[in-house]
């Protein structure tokens, strides 16, 4: 089930805090770890679902209600027992926003220099020239065989860029340079991750990045690779693409198309069929990397050129031209040892000279990971 974009609902929790330092808990630092959970929580940036890494389960909160009880009094012990959380209680005081302010204690925020999280964030704004299509059917008799996929907001459709199709489009290509820099054939290049055969070449260097599942056939059939021992329960993704709304001005027309006889050349009996793909408009592209190491960074970096160069397509029907994108601007920030910002213009060129070390270092580091993996698959 997945819930559309708009919906409103509540979330309650409950905070036992031990009285003093009871079992060792220091209670400043427990409501203070509590507290900051949840703004992360109300900020959107701990998703809740399945999904999460590919843009669902995002959310926000509005505002929070917080009420304290002390247990020691048989006052409040005895309005705890009566209280009920789904209740517009007096015991509510409205916190906003802001929970630090109500918790009290002298509990504070964390400050952002204490945040030890090392990131690599790609942004980018694209414009779509010509046409896209990520293919999607309304159930409607009346609509065209296949649209553009959308998602309902304030009661429109607006079209949008899902983080499932941008992501694998950066499987797809980052498996296919690393595969080529490792002297891969034809043969080792996949055509289409959709297939069973092509999943087994995906290296295990991005399965490390793009995670995988619990038994994953990947893993089983690889045999020997350049990485420690994959676990049996899966590795969660460290690439997070949230999907993003296409600005754009419907209505978007409807192309009706034949299917060819390969054998005749002429249109196929009971082939005709219409399509409705958005065309034209602006797109703000978003891609985080958790933990990135340094050619994890580079791979992306050319990932990420082929996106703004027009060389990588996003969606179906690519062999027609769709789905390609142009780069006007794009910003690199990385949050690790090393942090700088960097900007990529509508040729994937760099224009921070600064950070130029760092990208051949991790190139370096590219080319023996590639070597390696040469040697490994030479072995087998």
């Amino acid at each position: 089930l997945v819930i559309q974009p708009g919906t409103t609902f509540k979330l309650y929790f409950e905070l036992l805090i031990p009285r003093g330092t009871e079992k060792g808990v220091d209670n400043a630092r427990l409501k203070q770890g509590v507290a900051h959970a949840l703004t992360e929580l109300g900020k959107g940036n701990i998703p809740l679902g399945g999904r999460k890494k590919s843009g669902l389960g995002i959310g926000k909160v509005s505002r929070w209600q917080v009420a304290k009880f002390d247990l020691s009094s048989a006052a409040d012990l005895k309005a705890w027992l009566s209280f009920d959380m789904r209740s517009e209680s007096n015991a509510w005081t409205d916190a906003g926003e802001d929970l630090f302010t109500v918790i009290g204690d002298k509990v504070t925020a964390i400050p952002p220099e204490a945040d030890q999280r090392h990131t690599m964030r790609w942004s980018g704004n694209f414009e779509l020239g010509k046409s896209l299509m990520i293919r999607h059917t309304s159930g409607n008799i009346a609509d065209p065989h296949a649209m553009h996929l959308t998602i309902k907001r304030n009661g429109e459709n607006i079209p949008i860029i899902s983080g499932t199709s941008l992501k694998g489009v950066l499987l797809a290509r980052a498996t296919k340079i690393f595969n080529t820099l490792a002297g891969g054939t034809e043969n080792d290049v996949p055509m289409s991750l959709e297939k069973e055969e092509d999943m087994y070449k995906v290296p295990a260097e991005l399965l490390d990045m793009f995670g995988y599942g619990p038994n994953d056939k990947r893993i089983s059939k690889r045999g020997q690779t350049t990485l420690p021992r994959f676990e049996t329960r899966g590795q969660a993704s460290r690439i997070e693409v949230p999907e993003q709304a296409i600005d754009t001005k419907p209505p978007h027309c409807v192309q009706n198309r034949v299917r060819i006889d390969p054998w005749s050349g002429g249109a196929l009996d009971t082939g005709l069929f219409a399509e409705s793909p958005v065309e034209g408009g602006d797109v703000t592209l978003k891609v985080t990397l958790r933990s990135p190491k340094d050619y994890e960074v580079a791979l992306l970096t050319l990932v990420w050129k082929d996106l703004c160069t027009q060389d990588l397509a996003i969606g179906g029907e690519s062999g027609i031209g769709r789905g390609r994108l142009t780069g006007t601007s794009s910003t690199l920030t990385l949050n690790s040892a090393e942090n700088f910002t960097i900007e990529l213009d509508s040729n994937g060129q760099l224009k921070s000279g600064h950070a130029d070390a760092y990208f051949q270092q991790g190139l370096t580091r590219l080319m023996e990971m590639c070597e390696a993996a040469a040697v490994a698959r030479g072995d087998q």
